[in-house]
C-alpha cells in the first residue's frame, strides 16, 4: 500500500472520531471503526509491525467500574487513546 493511501485512510478514520464520541459505549459503530483501522494497518504494515501494535495497545490497561457511567468513561478513555495513536501514526507515515 502506498504512503498516500495509508495516510488518506488513517485521516479518514481520524475524522470519524468526533462522531464516535457522541455514541454510547454499547453502539456497534465503534467496533466496526476499530476493525477497519486494524485492517488498514495490517495491509499497510503487517500484523507484526510496530505501527499495528501501537494502535492495538494504545489504551493499555484500565480499571473499569461496571456501571453505565463507568463503561461510558472507559469508552471515552479508549477513544482518546486510539485518537492519539492515529495522530502519531499519521505523522510518522507522512514523515517516512
Amino acid at each position: 500500500m502506498e504512503k498516500a493511501g495509508i495516510v488518506s485512510q488513517l485521516n479518514q478514520a481520524l475524522s470519524e472520531v468526533p462522531e464516535l464520541r457522541r455514541l454510547s459505549y454499547s453502539d456497534g459503530q465503534f467496533g466496526r471503526w476499530k476493525e477497519m483501522v486494524l485492517r488498514t494497518l495490517e495491509k499497510a504494515y503487517g500484523l507484526d509491525s510496530p505501527q499495528y501494535y501501537r494502535f492495538v495497545n494504545a489504551p493499555g490497561k484500565s480499571f473499569v467500574v461496571n456501571t453505565e457511567l463507568g463503561l461510558q468513561q472507559d469508552y471515552a478513555f479508549k477513544l482518546d487513546c486510539y485518537e492519539s495513536a492515529l495522530q502519531t501514526l499519521i505523522q510518522r507515515a507522512e514523515m517516512g
